[in-house]
């Protein structure tokens, strides 16, 4: 059966490409189906087989899979939506390529420190998180990572086991009572021994062998298990962050340090102490070594940290490339770009954090600057009201002064049939709702536009730059942002 065929309502030549426009109607056919699942929702048919498709406010990668009796009837069609808020089809092309080209270089080329590592949660596994966030994470704990295993390989933790075999009487210097009962077993020959009283009692005569417990010390245990298991999740993981597109992109000095650190997991996986080690089988999360012990703790840390549940940035970042959410990728590409045009007027670079606490806004982050100054992406704030969340939010000493909010949409073009796309009056009434709401001097709308505007609260000029904003100019505004063109398909 052939996938599902498209063509504009009001058409009968059907699509031969998979690009659909945002907030037009399509028809699908899907000969048999009597349902359409698009993500995650379930249309029905407007007549058999036959569906009614149309996109409001979602543009990115879609799946159109038909469903018969709730099942998968034959292959699905993959398509993208795509919007003509910025032209035709080749000027949103070149503007989502452009995204994911900046997107990709920043998260490659900025170093991004950790906050909110106190938790010691591993329910997410590792597989599914982002390998950008990963890649930061591994060099900011690389050092101490290293250092923990030196200490781990300079003293291993020994587990003492007892194995019993037969040994020779004479090597044996003392004993309890499993010693006696082994003497009554006695095996092999027997030795005359009127001489000693343990002889006496047993008539005048030993065993020349007897059973005896041995116990010696071994390095395989749970615990050297872990760190091996951990070794090899290690090597993997810079495996693949190697095969990513965005690889290229790292600063020679970060990427020779990660791979170095790859190298250096290697050396310690073939070192002598775990030569006898084991496969792991079972975490022993409730070991009081990998608790407690030097060496051991700092290597559970950080496994711990590696596997949590939260999805900071980076991830959603990764995760929007996936998919080409272009509202979701303009909203993170202003965030570094305002972020990089902040330091420029405070001659200062942005220092990144990303917070790894649990919880549904642990993938907030912060660009940092001397002075207590800071840029917030998608923290809640309590309003007068209700909470506000914008996406982006300056802060002087943990207080708000100026809101950003991303906005990839304009005003529909003049009868010039010019592009340049102004604000909408919706965005720019949000700003006054957010200025009043959280108290701010100055609420900003960020758009993928040409127009500047500014509305002063106070008499005089109504114009404004980035500088008077972060320094409390008083007003609403709105300030077109979007990256710069560039040739890849």
């Amino acid at each position: 059966m052939p996938p599902p065929t498209i063509c504009e309502r009001g058409r009968t030549e059907p699509l031969h490409e998979n690009v659909l426009w945002e907030w037009r109607e399509y028809i699908v056919t899907a000969e048999g189906a009597d349902s359409l699942r698009v993500g995650t929702q379930e249309i029905p048919p407007i007549v058999p087989s036959r569906f009614l498709l149309r996109f409001e406010n979602r543009v990115g990668f879609a799946v159109l899979q038909p469903l018969r009796l709730g099942a998968l009837l034959g292959p699905a069609r993959r398509v993208e939506v795509i919007s003509a808020k910025l032209g035709g089809h080749n000027e949103y092309r070149a503007f989502a390529h452009a995204l994911v080209r900046d997107l990709h270089q920043h998260g490659a080329e900025k170093v991004f420190d950790f906050s909110g590592m106190t938790a010691m949660s591993v329910a997410g596994p590792v597989g599914q998180r982002g390998l950008l966030l990963v890649m930061h994470f591994l060099l900011n704990m690389r050092a101490s990572f290293l250092e923990a295993l030196g200490v781990v390989v300079e003293r291993p933790h020994l587990s003492l086991v007892e194995r019993r075999d037969v040994r020779r009487l004479a090597t044996i210097s003392s004993g309890g009572r499993g010693l006696v009962d082994a003497l009554v077993k006695g095996r092999r020959g027997w030795d005359r021994a009127e001489h000693i009283p343990a002889g006496v009692a047993m008539g005048g005569f030993l065993p020349t062998h007897v059973d005896s417990d041995q116990g010696w010390e071994t390095a395989d245990n749970p615990e050297n298990r872990f760190v091996l298991a951990l070794l090899a999740q290690l090597s993997d993981l810079i495996d693949r962050i190697r095969q990513c597109a965005w690889w290229p992109k790292v600063p020679q000095h970060r990427s020779a340090a990660l791979i170095e650190m790859q190298h250096a997991a290697r050396r310690f996986e073939a070192h002598p102490v775990f030569l006898e080690v084991g496969t792991q089988s079972v975490m022993p999360t409730q070991s009081r070594v990998l608790t407690r012990r030097e060496g051991y703790r700092q290597l559970f840390t950080c496994w711990s940290h590696l596997n949590r549940a939260a999805s900071p940035l980076l991830t959603q970042v990764e995760n929007a490339i996936e998919v080409r959410d272009v509202d979701l990728l303009y909203e993170q590409w202003c965030f570094f770009d305002l972020a990089a045009r902040i330091g420029k007027v405070l001659q200062e670079e942005p220092r990144f954090v990303l917070s790894l606490d649990a919880g549904p806004l642990a993938w907030k982050a912060r660009a940092e600057y001397p002075g207590g100054r800071a840029l917030l992406y998608n923290v809640t704030r309590p309003g007068y009201s209700l909470p506000f969340r914008p996406d982006l939010l300056w802060m002087i000493e943990d207080t708000p002064t100026a809101v950003f909010d991303a906005k990839f949409r304009a005003e529909l073009p003049n009868e010039k049939n010019d592009w340049s796309a102004d604000p909408k009056r919706d965005d720019l009434d949000k700003m006054h709702a957010y200025r009043d709401a959280l108290g701010v001097a100055s609420a900003t709308v960020l758009y993928p536009g040409t127009e500047t505007r500014w509305y002063c609260a106070d008499s005089g000029d109504a114009t404004a730059d980035l500088s008077q904003l972060l320094e409390g100019w008083r007003g609403i505004g709105a300030l077109p942002l979007r990256p710069e063109p560039h040739d890849e398909a």
